[in-house]
């Protein structure tokens, strides 16, 4: 447990000097600015839609980021090669981005629609998509050395994690899209601001739960091939 705060506090710092925290900033005094724009009667569609969409770009890419910057600098050799387990490392890289990511999205719906909202159900999302994005993130980014090479093949990795706007727009709703990781969270997130009935609430919950589990088995196995070994790298 100390390694586990050690790290956290480590894994803080480092993400202050790689600018992480004025760039989250950024972007949430931008959303928040075009949210309060926009008619009141179309913030409890657009606060969800804007939370989701922020969430997989910071989650997603301010971990590769992080990684890479580590591989980059040599710090990611040294701390596989301490006595921080994997599951330390990977709760605390989890811990410290996710809170990140749960400080942005309250700060943007409590200043565009103020406390309406189920906060319970928000946070579950917020937490559920927030974690998902940051392990497709280091799942993703593993095999590769230098942003330039992984700018295009993380575009794959995007496109599917926004896959479910395509029912939340109402273009095409089916139970496939159970299939993608992050649609339970879009769910739980609309379901913040909207009723939604008690079995979406369910499905959504269990299916980030099972996705969770799959996604730590997986990227478990791609951190031991590509970062662990050190090998198969682009």
């Amino acid at each position: 447990m100390r390694r586990l705060w050690s790290f956290m506090r480590l894994d803080w710092r480092r993400q202050r000097r790689y600018g992480f925290f004025y760039a989250a900033g950024f972007m949430t005094v931008v959303w928040i600015a075009v949210l309060r724009s926009l008619h009141p009667g179309v913030l409890p569609a657009a606060v969800p839609f804007l939370v989701f969409v922020d969430l997989a770009v910071v989650g997603f890419y301010f971990m590769a980021g992080s990684l890479l910057f580590e591989k980059n600098e040599g710090t990611l050799p040294a701390l596989l090669i301490s006595p921080l387990r994997f599951g330390e490392f990977l709760a605390a890289r989890l811990a410290t981005m996710t809170l990140l990511a749960v400080l942005i999205s309250f700060a943007v719906a409590l200043a565009s629609i103020g406390p309406r909202f189920n906060v319970i159900l928000f946070g579950a999302g917020v937490i559920g998509s927030a974690v998902i994005n940051l392990l497709v993130g280091i799942f993703a980014v593993a095999p590769y050395e230098s942003i330039s090479r992984f700018m295009i093949p993380s575009q794959v990795y995007v496109v599917g994690l926004y896959l479910p706007l395509i029912p939340f727009f109402g273009w095409w709703r089916s139970p496939v899209f159970y299939l993608i990781p992050t649609h339970g969270s879009l769910i739980l997130l609309q379901g913040a601001f909207t009723t939604i009935r008690s079995q979406q609430i369910v499905c959504a919950v269990v299916c980030q739960l099972l996705w969770l589990f799959i996604l730590t088995v997986l990227v478990r196995r791609r951190f031991d091939r590509h970062l662990a070994g050190r090998g198969g790298t682009a």
